[in-house]
């Protein structure tokens, strides 16, 4: 499947396709493939996120944030767990998906491609790319993915760890450009005030001597997801309402994956029997559809209760 995806890229005059406000890791991996194989442009048509934005600039990435009406027939879909992840969008048969999340079904295409090995997108990107040979420029660009998608390498697994280090003597940047970069980045008031929202909105359970929290945000959920972690919870769940659909985002802290939670799974056993969209990671995940956000974050944390307690990890409540 890779070898035959290497030679369909190599034609070149692909658009690749981010999903809703698409982040560093989704910039990175685009990068990559817009950097080594020939006339290729990138959409984000759902938008993209503060730090994705600001990583685009500083490589000098065109990416087109116009809706589109129709999209061309050769589509590259990159970093996109699921088809809910592009809302209105209706990805052609014969286009190509790349990811580096647990395989989901409904994509309907005929080459689909992910490595969930891979911590992030950014190095499937590269393993795709490395025949052709791995241009400077676009090792400069996987770094940031994968820093960020291992959450400054919190999450980071020895291949990730071999590839970062690959990646800066290729690139000759240095490890300490890469944390400056996130580091440097302003948090943005309407960031703020969603934390605040969330922190306020927030509810939690107590589950031996874990905290599962779950909340309701109009934007900015895995933001809040990550505020939460920060306040005392040790799995978060934030859900955000859209008119009839709904987003929900979810993180957990390595010592609850370590005790038995697996938000990939989470969302996949909620989300399944009623007609949603859901995967990611152990340690966060996301989920989507038509349906009540408050309900689906209810759910995950009844299901989250539930695994800890599968797993043996609950031990009695002092107070």
């Amino acid at each position: 499947m890779i070898e035959e995806l290497r030679k369909r890229l190599s034609r070149g005059g692909w658009l690749i396709l981010l999903h809703a406000n698409a982040d560093v890791d989704a910039v990175s991996s685009a990068a990559v493939l817009a950097l080594t194989y020939p006339s290729c442009a990138i959409a984000a048509p759902a938008g993209i996120n503060r730090e994705a934005k600001r990583l685009a600039s500083a490589l000098g990435l065109s990416v087109d944030e116009v809706e589109l009406k129709m999209l061309p027939g050769k589509v590259v879909v990159i970093d996109t767990a699921s088809p809910e992840m592009l809302p209105g969008i209706t990805v052609p048969p014969d286009s190509l998906v790349i990811d580096h999340h647990a395989p989901v079904d409904g994509w309907g295409t005929q080459f689909y491609y992910s490595d969930p090995t891979k911590t992030s997108c950014a190095e499937v990107a590269i393993e795709i790319v490395r025949p052709r040979g791995i241009f400077k420029e676009a090792a400069h660009a996987a770094l940031f993915g994968i820093m960020a998608d291992t959450g400054a390498f919190r999450h980071a697994n020895a291949g990730s760890l071999k590839a970062f280090a690959e990646l800066v003597e290729i690139s000759g940047t240095s490890p300490e450009q890469v944390f400056e970069f996130f580091s440097d980045i302003p948090d943005d008031i309407s960031v703020r005030i969603a934390r605040l929202k969330g922190a306020q909105r927030m509810h939690f359970q107590r589950e031996g001597n874990f905290i599962i929290g779950a909340s309701q945000v109009g934007a900015h959920e895995a933001d809040v997801c990550k505020a939460m972690l920060h306040l005392g919870c040790d799995v978060a769940f934030v859900g955000r309402q859209e008119e009839a659909d709904f987003r929900l985002s979810s993180r957990a802290k390595q010592h609850a994956v370590e005790a038995g939670i697996d938000l990939d799974k989470i969302m996949r056993k909620v989300a399944e029997p009623l007609g949603w969209q859901g995967g990611g990671h152990p340690a966060a995940a996301g989920m989507g559809g038509k349906g009540d956000a408050e309900a689906a974050t209810n759910f995950c944390v009844q299901t989250a209760g539930e695994m800890l307690k599968e797993a043996g990890s609950i031990k009695e409540q002092t107070d």
